[in-house]
């Protein structure tokens, strides 16, 4: 197995995407980058991700 080096994931507001255990959609509303940690806080219309 190799090791990931990227990771390129495109994302909209607006997006349907499917969260949950049950894969219930949901869509993006606003994405935050914090470059400190490096995390990637996404909030949709079912809470934030």
């Amino acid at each position: 197995m190799k090791t990931l080096r990227n990771l390129a994931i495109t994302l909209n507001i607006g997006q349907e995407i499917l969260v949950g255990q049950n894969d219930t959609k949901a869509k993006i509303t606003k994405i935050e980058y914090h470059p400190k940690s490096g995390d990637v806080m996404i909030n949709t219309t079912r809470g934030p991700r």
